[in-house]
């Protein structure tokens, strides 16, 4: 189960909360995904795909890693009248889906079209949010570095997308603090809206029904329009991973418990030289917590993979998640998710390579040999164990 925090503004929160759902905004131009054959008439493909194609391909691997149950938090941004808020907590129903184009359900209202969404209901829902100060920046109760809401800090840095997640602990922490704030008080409520002048949320007297349209989110035939043209697609790659890693064939190749809790992030940052993981999973047991990297590529794997970059997010991991988990052993595995190769030369190269992998134990991790899996687009999308 993972937590995403949704960012909102004084006017959008009210329209979230009165209709209950999250939302995040893609580019104007998304027709790809009514159209998987769409070329951007501004813009002729030739071997690049657009920005706008880019960043939304990218919203759409954040908002497809939401599953049903997972907990969802808002963060409303900053204005001339108050600092930045942490709201929480809510809920997710059912499966994020795609409302489509800039004239959509509730656009007038939002001023913006948000286009990727996903309904809610009221899990613990609290009256007053915890400022960002509170949240990122005060150092009570911090005795070491990973205790830090690092999900938080690394999107404000960067000036990421509006739908982040939060690892465990952050979470915990986080609406900790909300709690606090309240006194533990909840809003015994089904109903509920934003109070503009005194910043909190509140009980409403209306029932507002979420009437909009609701089709799921596909990016599977766009990947494959866009490799079958050697056109970049690597964030769609991402999109169809975070939608699919728990089921079949990923799910079996990565070893995924789906009997238990999973938690799925994207773009997971691990740095502020923009370094960020793919793709983790993190699964905890009473006597362990197994971590999943993923590194996707959409070209055949290389060494740096190997050499430098898979040994720079363990490195994170180990420093910045296993100190929460003592008592605790952490299992590493390093996947690669890569283009399958064309050359058997090549490829047996690049296995043994992987198999030699040995990061070494360090304090309650332990790190397995990195696993390749690879994947070809001729017939579909299909996926291959190398190990």
């Amino acid at each position: 189960m993972t937590t995403h925090v949704f960012v909102v503004n004084d006017m959008t929160f009210k329209y979230h909360l009165e209709y209950m759902f999250a939302g995040t905004c893609a580019a104007s131009d998304v027709t790809f995904l009514e159209d998987s054959n769409y070329v951007n008439p501004r813009k002729k493909e030739d071997g690049i795909t657009s920005k706008q194609e880019l960043t939304a391909a990218g919203m759409i691997a954040d908002i497809s890693r939401i599953r049903s149950g997972d907990k969802i938090l808002f963060y409303l941004t900053q204005s001339k009248k108050h600092e930045g808020m942490f709201f929480g907590v809510f809920k997710a129903i059912g499966t994020p889906f795609y409302d489509c184009n800039c004239n959509n359900y509730m656009s007038k209202e939002l001023g913006v079209c948000l286009n990727f969404r996903i309904r809610i209901c009221p899990a613990d829902v609290y009256s007053l949010g915890v400022s960002e100060h509170d949240a990122l920046d005060s150092l009570e109760n911090i005795s070491h570095p990973s205790q830090m809401c690092w999900s938080m800090i690394y999107r404000k840095l960067k000036g990421k997308r509006g739908c982040t997640m939060l690892t465990e602990y952050e979470s915990k922490r986080l609406i900790g603090l909300i709690q606090k704030k309240n006194n533990q008080v909840t809003i015994s409520a089904n109903d509920f809206t934003y109070d503009e002048e005194n910043y909190r949320i509140i009980k409403s007297n209306e029932h507002n029904l979420y009437t909009g349209s609701k089709p799921p989110i596909e990016i599977l035939n766009r990947l494959l329009y866009k490799a079958g043209r050697n056109l970049a697609y690597e964030a769609h790659l991402q999109a169809y991973v975070t939608k699919n890693i728990d089921k079949n064939p990923l799910s079996s190749l990565m070893d995924i418990d789906n009997a238990a809790p999973l938690w799925i992030g994207n773009e997971v940052s691990c740095g502020v030289g923009m370094q960020s993981i793919d793709v983790m999973t993190m699964q905890k047991t009473k006597c362990a917590v197994k971590i999943n990297i993923v590194e996707l590529k959409c070209v055949e794997a290389y060494d740096s993979i190997i050499d430098w970059q898979l040994p720079r997010y363990i490195n994170w991991v180990i420093e910045y998640l296993a100190p929460l988990y003592r008592g605790l052993t952490v299992e590493i595995n390093p996947f690669i998710l890569a283009k399958a190769f064309d050359n058997d030369e090549r490829r047996n190269c690049y296995v043994s390579k992987c198999n030699a992998f040995n990061y070494g134990d360090k304090a309650n991790c332990h790190t397995a040999s990195i696993k390749l899996i690879t994947f070809s687009t001729k017939k579909g999308l299909t996926f291959k164990s190398e190990f």
